[in-house]
């Protein structure tokens, strides 16, 4: 009576469907058998299809060169992967999710296609820019090092001292520098 007076029955179908269709990220629903139930939107314009040629078909059909990612999401119960698409290289992270039904028996997956390129190429250049900063802060540590190991020696006169003391000075000065210009 209460799902009744609330029209759950006429909502959720509705709901589901909106969700689906509008996801921003491409969803393929699959069978245990590996066919295609389902594919929103999104999906079909990431693998460049139609619905129709994709419904009822097996989704190896259409992953050409990512057997081993499709058979390892058939295999795992939960698994995330990655895979390059397209001649532009569009990078997605593959998450499936297993449908189980009332005894948790899997009856098929969900998989949920997220473009995560600009993540990729993000990462990318922060971790070129971090290598950059590393570089560049190595001369002056290897500076200030250096000119440190030769003032600990007792024999050296007061000029080298004070020579010496002035390059460690710049070394650490470069390093300031670099580390104001990072923050």
């Amino acid at each position: 009576m209460v799902m009744y007076f609330h029209k759950f029955m006429n909502i959720v179908p509705v709901a589901h469907y909106s969700v689906f269709k509008n996801a921003k990220s491409g969803v393929i629903i699959i069978d245990e058998r590996a066919t295609i139930l389902d594919v929103n939107l999104f999906a079909l314009k990431i693998l460049d299809e139609q619905q129709k040629s994709m419904v009822g078909q097996n989704i190896m059909n259409f992953f050409k060169g990512f057997e081993d990612a499709i058979s390892n999401i058939m295999s795992n119960d939960e698994i995330k992967t990655e895979i390059q698409i397209g001649n532009e290289q569009y990078i997605y992270e593959l998450q499936t999710t297993p449908l189980k039904d009332f005894k948790d028996k899997i009856i098929g997956r969900i998989i949920v296609m997220y473009d995560i390129t600009e993540q990729k190429h993000i990462n990318n250049e922060l971790d070129a820019y971090a290598r950059t900063v590393a570089h560049n802060l190595k001369d002056p540590v290897t500076t200030v090092k250096g000119f440190t190991e030769l003032l600990k020696s007792k024999d050296l006169p007061e000029k080298e001292k004070q020579e010496y003391i002035e390059y460690v000075y710049e070394g650490a000065s470069k390093m300031k520098n670099i580390i104001d210009g990072l923050l």
